[in-house]
């Protein structure tokens, strides 16, 4: 089992999960462990060194749900 920290960027994350449904969604599917892995790959996505695509592909879901996903967490990575 891999230990992770919580982070303030984590938190935040979850605690907009009631006012969105994307990630309200991608949590239920993916549980916490796979939000923690989304933010990872939302850092890379802001910082325009991963895209939806190398993120599905990596992660082994559908193009369009990475790029929900990391819509989703942008303005968490950003702010």
């Amino acid at each position: 089992m891999t230990e992770r920290q919580i982070t303030p960027e984590l938190v935040e994350a979850i605690a907009r999960r009631t006012r969105d449904d994307d990630i309200d969604t991608y949590i239920d599917r993916h549980g916490l462990d796979g939000l923690v892995v989304a933010l990872e790959y939302a850092h890379e996505y802001v910082d325009g060194s991963v895209t939806h695509h190398i993120m599905a592909r990596e992660r082994e879901i559908s193009p369009l749900e990475a790029g929900v996903i990391l819509d989703a967490l942008r303005p968490v990575v950003e702010d």
